[in-house]
């Protein structure tokens, strides 16, 4: 039967924003571009939630990654609506502080965040109720449709027709919380009866079903117009009638003992494509002095400074990859999430990729020539964008040799962080230029600036240059020359014979 006269073929993928932090090879699959590339496909998918109890950090989660999004994906925008009365625009704007390319800026003014909450008055002097808020989104995602040129962007990923694929630029969509999402048919129930009135009995009921509606609507309308939805819940306690007969799990990677979320409908557990569960907040605080393990800088050691934490993560529904792989993000109450410092901890649990661990002086393998220590480490970090790139190349190493998800991982690509460095020096590569002029996510083709975008190396290129199947596609046969953008093609067809010539100088 000639099924495509019936059928049509879906894309091989659809397009997850690289987003880092241990997240994008938790959630993603490498695949190739034209120039050879590998390129991971992780990150921030088309439908988000995060879940966890109060003071776990759902809200600095989605806000850490809508800004890495904006900092990224230069054309992309972004909506924050709040339910809950209780952040602000200025948040935001301190937790962006940590981000070099917003810190300063007034996303408001450059019209690529709008910062709404439930009592913004509308023209009709009616609160910012949750249905309308979301009929807004739903005629800015039509209008984004509608828009032609402006709006479509360009992916990296190769579609069925053998050309790039066409998107729409992504828009940022944060909802903190759903669990107080309120509507408007809820509130008319509640504002024509009193507390305790039987008119407000079925008010839950209500709530469920909007809520239920609106789920069921967004995989299509998120999809089609380059939406990007997060959606936080609140975690209770599980009150069982019977103790003998608890109720099933709606998600098998979460316990009765972790409670049930709240004010959320069951689509909210299956229509989400990522789902992430925060839990276990602990204060990071080193043994001796009491103070912060890793303070802001040194001499800064305030005895029983509270302000560093870790909080512990877990993707309890993933339709792109295995759910229930916990790890730890390293965060200041102050600052946000601190990306640095989380991968160096993951790195420092897994015992993998530093020189010297365990004493007053270490240095990551990837750059030896940069002195760590227990005070100096966070300030490092911060000012050395090439100490940032090697943590994060560095950590997504270990990912790739422990997490169990990429155990089918070809082990001709399995190495440590030295063996890495040690095998591309004696193939002739230049590590200065990796860590200052390359970036690891990819980007829409058309935010790419000649002299001014950082360079794509993933790090499965960088295996795969080792094991002499790659050369990067804007490098010239020198290995250090780079070149202009209207000669990448012709390099990539190129691309064989320094391939050939590359693998008859691989380390045995």
């Amino acid at each position: 039967m000639a099924l495509g006269k019936f059928f049509r073929p879906a894309e091989p993928l659809f397009p997850m924003l690289n987003v880092g932090c241990l997240i994008d090879l938790q959630t993603g699959q490498y695949v190739k571009g034209r120039f050879g590339e590998s390129i991971l496909n992780g990150g921030l998918p088309y439908i988000t939630g995060m879940v966890g109890r109060g003071n776990s950090f759902k809200t600095m989660l989605q806000i850490f990654l809508l800004l890495v999004v904006l900092s990224r994906y230069v054309s992309a925008d972004a909506v924050f609506y709040e339910t809950e009365i209780s952040g602000t625009v200025n948040r935001i704007y301190q937790l962006a502080l940590q981000i070099p390319e917003l810190a300063g800026l007034d996303l408001q003014a450059m019209t690529r965040l709008i910062y709404t909450n439930v009592i913004t008055p509308r023209d009709d002097k009616k609160p910012n109720l949750g249905d309308m808020f979301f009929d807004d989104l739903k005629n800015m995602w039509e209008d984004k449709r509608k828009g032609g040129k402006e709006y479509e962007r360009t992916l990296p990923f190769i579609g069925l027709n053998g050309d790039l694929m066409k998107t729409h630029q992504a828009t940022i969509t944060g909802i903190d919380s759903f669990s107080q999402f309120t509507t408007s048919p809820v509130q008319n129930m509640h504002d024509d009866n009193k507390i305790g009135d039987k008119g407000n009995n079925m008010d839950h009921a209500r709530d469920g079903l909007i809520k239920t509606q609106m789920m069921m609507q967004l995989p299509a309308l998120t999809g089609s117009s380059g939406g990007y939805v997060m959606m936080s819940a609140h975690i209770g306690d599980l009150a069982l009638q019977d103790p003998n007969s608890p109720a099933p799990r709606k998600l098998d990677t979460m316990k009765e003992r972790d409670g049930k979320m709240k004010n959320v409908p069951e689509k909210f557990t299956f229509l989400t494509n990522v789902c992430w569960y925060l839990y276990g907040a602990t204060v990071l605080m080193n043994d001796a002095t009491k103070a912060a393990e890793w303070p802001r800088n040194p001499g800064e050691e305030l005895k029983g400074d509270q302000d560093l934490k870790t909080v512990n993560i877990k993707a309890v529904r993933l339709k792109s990859g295995m759910s229930g792989v916990p790890f730890q993000l390293v965060l200041s109450q102050t600052e946000g999430i601190l990306v640095g410092l989380t991968e160096y901890n993951f790195m420092k649990t897994h015992k993998m990729g530093i020189i010297g661990l365990g004493t007053p002086r270490f240095s990551l393998e990837l750059l030896p020539d940069i002195q760590l220590m227990r005070t100096t480490i966070r300030k490092l970090i911060r000012e050395t964008p090439a100490l940032q790139r090697a943590l994060e190349i560095s950590s997504e190493l270990v990912q790739l040799n422990i997490m169990p998800n990429w155990m089918q991982l070809d082990k001709k690509y399995k190495c440590t962080p030295k063996q890495l460095r040690e095998d591309l020096e004696k193939l002739g590569f230049d590590w200065d230029m990796i860590l200052t002029k390359t970036r690891g996510y990819w980007i829409y083709e058309e935010d790419y600036v000649e002299g001014q975008t950082k360079l794509f190396l993933s790090t499965m290129d960088l295996l795969r240059m080792r094991t002499g199947e790659y050369f990067p596609f804007w490098l010239d046969e020198d290995k250090k020359t780079i070149l202009p953008q209207k000669k990448w093609r012709k390099a990539a067809t190129a691309n064989q014979k320094f391939i050939e010539k590359a693998m008859s100088a691989v380390p045995a």
